[in-house]
């Protein structure tokens, strides 16, 4: 173990686990600039092929196919911007 890093946590224990929580941190913020774009993609197929089906649809099932599409592309809206926060937050912790 690393005698400075032994100081700066106080014990080797301690140390250990900091070290485990930084790790774990730095594989959470590779995760999060890698996944926005699958989620995109996937997005983006589902939403083709909801367009597909809405091309052959008609009355009820049209609209249902309708707020299907709007739901996927909320959806990944709402979930880009919590990975957005999160990538925020894990930078702010990073830098502190």
């Amino acid at each position: 173990m690393n005698k400075r890093l032994v100081t700066i946590f106080d014990n080797e224990t301690a140390a250990v686990a900091g070290l485990n929580a930084l790790r774990s941190l730095a594989a959470a913020v590779h995760c999060s600039r890698a996944h926005p774009d699958a989620l995109r993609q996937e997005a983006e197929a589902k939403a083709e092929s909801l367009k597909l089906q809405l091309g052959e649809a008609e009355g009820d099932v049209r609209g249902r196919i309708e707020d299907r599409v709007a739901g996927v592309k909320g959806a990944q809206h709402a979930c880009g911007a919590e990975l957005a926060q999160a990538w925020s937050l894990a930078k702010e912790a990073l830098a502190a």
